[in-house]
């Protein structure tokens, strides 16, 4: 997740930024953090996708699958690591 925030910063890439800052970095990983994560993850993926590239669009992906399987599987401390750590 930083090293993809850290290229839209680099890319001064504003929208993704304006769209995902509020809800990362997330202060207990509670399930309502990650489903607001969760959702602005896929209104990057929805309304950005096309302008994205290929790279950065795939791993959009995989935090969003992260961030909507950690409070269905009981993860959060687990999903949270893992979101960091991407």
């Amino acid at each position: 997740m930083v090293a993809l925030l850290n290229g839209w910063c680099d890319r001064r890439a504003l929208q993704p930024l304006r769209i995902v800052l509020p809800h990362y970095p997330m202060s207990n990983g509670f399930t309502d953090e990650l489903t607001e994560l969760a959702r602005a993850l896929k209104t990057v993926r929805a309304q950005l996708g096309a302008t994205l590239p290929p790279q950065e669009f795939d791993k959009v992906v995989a935090l969003l699958h992260a961030a909507e399987g950690g409070p269905r599987a009981g993860l959060d401390v687990g999903v949270q690591t893992y979101i960091l750590a991407m």
